[in-house]
């Protein structure tokens, strides 16, 4: 069974991608007098090990985050996340 959503054409649908991080929802953000549309920043997905770098439009992260304050159409969002890096240092005696 498939189950499509469906939302006023007054607004935009903002989808998120994670890339293995905790699941965040889609949004809606309408449309209002103050073109464009604008919501505040999702809160930020969680992984294990790496630290979220912010939300993109492009597959391969180019370009900048996204910007929360000018959305002007549908889109999906990709999380990009940086490895977190340890040293371990032993000292022999």
């Amino acid at each position: 069974m498939i189950f499509e959503m469906q939302y006023n054409q007054n607004g935009w649908k903002v989808e998120f991608d994670s890339n293995g991080g905790t699941p965040i929802p889609d949004l809606y953000v309408p449309k209002d007098q103050d073109y464009p549309g604008k919501i505040d920043n999702p809160p930020a997905p969680k992984k294990e090990g790496y630290v979220f770098e912010g939300w993109y439009e492009n597959i391969d992260f180019s370009g900048t985050p996204f910007n929360f304050r000018n959305i002007t159409k549908d889109c999906k969002l990709y999380a990009k996340w940086e490895p977190i890096y340890l040293t371990i240092c032993f000292e022999y005696t």
